[in-house]
């Protein structure tokens, strides 16, 4: 049932580009490999920009044969860790070659995604560095795509790739709402009882035995946030804790593993009752009895679910 849950309330999310794989953290022989930590050197590749939009010059030099990360310009945010999902802009290239293979320069999105599902230079590189950081990842073939590289993108087994990045925000994988968001309602009239403060992960949800069944969907405020309103279009980024009150249904998004999830506005899912409430906030949403798939007999029950929004990103 846990599964089943997720693809009832999400719409699906993460959109797989050319830096997307298996993160194992482990080079081809199992042997764990680290980052290279530098500053910009004769051997670094340079950036430089054709049409208002980055590219890398290469220097005329081999490519470093472990994963080197080169910080150009250092941010003032959050330290980011390997399980945080990312939002960065980048531009990649094979490592003396001239033009890009993926750049969300080009597209006009930045990429939203968890680490753990990028190529393993990109979590090892990044994690310990911080938002606002800009960087060039060279990562050799052990910490990208391995020995069968992506031919589809031009990038052979022995290639090595090298991104620039610019950071622009991290969520880690236990993220909640604002701490400091305003309390709208009396959480004892819930019809709910919510283990975890305003601004920390919600470790339990258990719905009152006095509590009416849901018939529709509906939107409760628990606590209201500060930042900006979720628009009817774009994608938002929520944790949240799922319950029914026939005790058949738990799917929590703050269990460790899963972390923020992303949901596009618009496609008819629960999360689009969030629509004009702010960033940071912590509400309530009731969810009527659903059909598991459409035509099946089978049904998912009325469930309870407690979202905080952590972030909204107005695309297009």
């Amino acid at each position: 049932m846990r599964h089943r849950i997720l693809r009832g309330l999400l719409a699906a999310v993460f959109a797989v580009s050319l830096v997307a794989c298996s993160n194992s953290g482990d080079g081809p022989d199992g042997k764990k490999t680290t980052a290279v930590k530098s500053t910009p050197d004769a051997n670094s590749p340079k950036l430089t920009y054709a049409g208002g939009k980055p590219l890398i010059k290469f220097p005329k030099a081999d490519p470093p044969k472990e994963l080197k990360v080169t910080v150009l310009e250092k941010g003032k945010g959050a330290e980011i860790e390997a399980s945080d999902v990312i939002v960065a802009d980048y531009v990649g290239q094979v490592w003396g070659k001239t033009q890009p293979f993926d750049s969300s320069f080009a597209k006009g999105t930045p990429l939203r995604m968890p680490l753990s599902k990028l190529v393993p230079g990109w979590g090892k590189g990044l994690a310990g560095l911080h938002v606002g950081d800009k960087v060039m990842l060279s990562i050799p073939p052990k910490d990208g795509y391995g020995p069968s590289g992506q031919p589809d993108a031009g990038i052979s087994g022995d290639d090595t790739i090298v991104f620039y990045v610019e950071v622009h925000d991290a969520l880690s994988i236990t993220e909640a709402g604002q701490a400091d968001a305003t309390a709208v309602v009396d959480q004892a009239t819930l019809p709910v009882r919510i283990t975890g403060a305003i601004g920390k992960p919600v470790t339990k949800v258990e719905v009152k035995e006095n509590a009416a069944e849901p018939t529709t969907r509906t939107k409760t405020v628990i606590a209201r946030g500060t930042g900006p309103e979720v628009g009817s279009k774009g994608t938002m980024y929520v944790s949240y804790y799922v319950a029914s009150k026939d005790g058949t249904v738990k799917e929590t998004t703050w269990d460790g593993k899963r972390g923020p999830q992303a949901s596009t506005i618009g496609r008819g899912t629960p999360f689009d009752e969030l629509v004009g409430t702010p960033v940071g906030s912590r509400v309530l949403l009731t969810v009527p009895k659903t059909q598991e798939n459409s035509g099946s007999a089978s049904s998912v029950p009325p469930v309870f679910v407690v979202v905080d929004i952590l972030a909204y990103y107005q695309d297009g």
